[in-house]
């Protein structure tokens, strides 16, 4: 979805300035998009490792959701900072932290 929208990056400006109160929608490119889809790709990657037991899923998973989180207030500032995220973010990572010793390396 993120490698569409840098693809058709000027429809996808467009709906972005029609349905959100983005601030600056102009700090946006289609760089932002492909880091995100590369981050989400990475944090599946995590959770599909550790599906199968793997310990390096939960450190790809939590540096991908580090890097979600991260990405965003260092491309557009602290207006784009999301409590809900972060919490959700805190909330599986200490999930996934509880079962880390159940995990093979």
């Amino acid at each position: 979805m993120y490698f569409a929208a840098a693809v058709f990056f000027d429809q996808t400006l467009e709906i972005i300035e029609k349905l959100t109160n983005i601030q600056t929608p102009q700090k946006i490119s289609p760089l932002y998009f492909i880091i995100f889809g590369a981050l989400y790709i990475l944090s599946l990657t995590g959770v599909l490792k550790m599906l199968n037991m793997q310990k390096s899923g939960y450190f790809f998973y939590t540096s991908a959701q580090i890097g979600l989180l991260i990405v965003p207030l260092l491309w557009m500032g602290p207006n784009a900072f999301s409590s809900t995220n972060t919490i959700f973010t805190i909330l599986f990572i200490s999930i996934y932290s509880a079962y880390l010793k159940a995990f093979r390396a």
